[in-house]
C-alpha cells in the first residue's frame, strides 16, 4: 500500500496491521509510512493496538484514495467508473513520467532506507 499511487477500496474494505497481536514488529515500511500518511496517532493505534480501519476510515486519513462501489463476485468494475483514470490515459505520458520521476525524487530514501534496516533488525 506504501507504494502505490492510489488505492481504490471495496466499501466493505477493512485494513489492519496485527504486528503487536502476533508479537512482531512493524514491516516493509510502515513505521515510516503510516505516520506520514495517516497522522501520528493515528498510525499509533494501528500499529500499537492493532486498531482495524474500515474504508470509510482509510480514506478519510489518506490511507485509501476512494471507495469504488461494490461488486458482486467475479464482477468487474468497468475502468471509466475509477476516478481520474480519464485524466491520466489523457495525459502526454512523458509528462506523467516525468511529474512521477519528481514524486519519487521527493521522497527521503536515505530515511527509508534506514528505517527499513531498523525494521528488519527489529525482527
Amino acid at each position: 500500500m506504501n507504494f502505490v499511487d492510489f488505492v481504490y477500496v471495496s466499501p466493505n474494505a477493512l485494513f489492519s496491521a496485527p504486528f503487536m497481536g502476533s508479537f512482531q514488529s512493524p514491516e516493509c515500511g510502515s513505521s515510516y509510512f503510516f505516520p506520514r500518511i495517516m497522522g501520528n496517532r493515528l498510525a499509533s493505534e494501528v500499529l500499537l493496538l492493532d486498531k482495524k480501519l474500515t474504508a470509510q476510515e482509510a480514506v478519510k486519513c489518506g490511507f485509501a484514495t476512494a471507495i469504488l462501489p461494490n461488486l458482486s463476485k467475479g464482477e468487474l468494475i468497468d475502468y471509466k467508473e475509477i476516478p481520474g483514470v480519464d485524466k491520466l490515459l489523457a495525459t502526454d505520458f512523458d509528462t506523467l513520467v516525468n511529474c512521477k520521476k519528481l514524486l519519487i525524487s521527493a521522497r527521503d530514501n536515505n530515511k527509508i532506507e534506514e528505517v527499513l534496516f531498523n525494521e528488519l533488525v527489529a525482527l
